[in-house]
């Protein structure tokens, strides 16, 4: 008997690590074949019927492309690269969800790739890693949040203090006596959302606040799917203790579950919506007047910036630390620009 459960033990740790063994190597095979195939194409232009061959592979890494915004971003980068004969790759988007950031950094290392274009998590790892493959000879630029004490060459966005004193215009002008207790949401454990909170919460506390009480908060949402976001603006909206009478979104994502959350639980009017971005539906809900005004930076600079950024350097071996792109507000007053220049061209 006591044989027996000792080969049923056995049985089960074999088992164990059989299944261990074949994630494991599906893992590495599918991370080198996608380098690999990277690196077939990068001497290909798609648009082109000829095989002439790229200067230059970029990369481009953000956490999420299902978004407008990203994709505005990257689409904006590739046309203008594609003048210039340089091929730009948007990393991770055949990827496994759980593939994080710093893998992502690890898989254009591993490409050899010429220049790497990304939206840093705050992580050390991520740090590490831009070091590292500045030092390999892949120049990094970062791009909306920045990574200031690494080696990255550049930094393209607009600074913390400049975003604050935006937003806070902004939310001001929809204060009134009655409308003081302002949330801002915000994703959990990001770095670059807690310091842009801050700036935002000192520049109303500087301004509106000297003259008014108010109440500035930030409502942390998780991440990690659609479903955690609308979980998280669900209970907001339900808590009448704590409801609030403006809510700033800074995550694209979290702008759309916003809106339709305002829609579902009958506060149109009542919660001033401050959203992110100006993806069709948030166009949209502006002139509805569901939502108040969206904030967005300009997809068009960043993209063609961020590419000449790493031209600039690789020709040069010296570009400007920081390379400033506009914010755009968008309300009910000039939605309709907006309307016309997405039926051209987005931004």
């Amino acid at each position: 008997m006591k044989k027996n459960k000792e080969n049923e033990n056995k049985s089960k740790k074999t088992s164990s690590i059989i299944v261990l063994s074949i994630v494991t190597l599906f893992i590495f095979v599918f991370g080198f074949g996608y380098i690999w195939n990277v690196q077939k194409n990068v001497g290909k232009k798609t648009n082109q019927e000829s095989a002439d061959e790229y200067s230059k592979h970029f990369a481009m890494i953000a956490k999420d492309f299902s978004g407008e915004f990203w994709n505005s971003v990257y689409e904006n980068a590739k046309r203008y690269a594609d003048k210039k004969g340089i091929f730009v790759e948007k990393i991770g988007e055949n990827l496994p969800d759980d593939y994080t950031i710093s893998d992502y950094m690890k898989i254009c290392m591993a490409a050899k790739v010429d220049g790497i274009i990304i939206e840093p998590d705050g992580s050390r790892e991520v740090e590490m890693l831009i070091n590292k493959a500045t030092k390999l000879g892949m120049p990094v630029v970062t791009v909306i949040n920045d990574a200031p004490d690494t080696k990255r060459v550049s930094f393209v966005g607009i600074n913390t203090y400049q975003m604050g004193q935006v937003y806070a215009k902004e939310i001001s002008s929809l204060m009134d006596k009655r409308k003081r207790r302002v949330y801002i949401l915000t994703e959990k454990n990001s770095a670059g959302n807690e310091i842009i909170f801050g700036q935002i919460k000192s520049a109303l506390l500087q301004g509106i606040g000297s003259r008014i009480n108010i109440n500035v908060q930030p409502y942390y949402i998780e991440n990690n799917t659609t479903f955690d976001i609308e979980e998280g603006i669900r209970n907001l909206f339900l808590n009448k203790a704590t409801l609030p009478d403006i809510v700033v979104s800074l995550n694209e994502t979290a702008s759309e579950c916003l809106c339709q959350a305002t829609i579902d639980y009958n506060r149109v009017g009542s919660v001033k919506i401050i959203n992110y971005y100006s993806s069709a539906s948030t166009l949209k809900a502006i002139r509805k007047g569901v939502v108040s005004k969206t904030i967005e930076l300009d997809a068009k600079q960043l993209g063609e910036n961020s590419i000449q950024v790493l031209c600039d350097y690789i020709a040069f071996g010296h570009v400007s630390d920081y390379i400033s792109v506009d914010m755009n507000v968008i309300s009910k007053k000039n939605v309709s620009d907006y309307y016309k220049k997405d039926d051209v061209n987005k931004n």
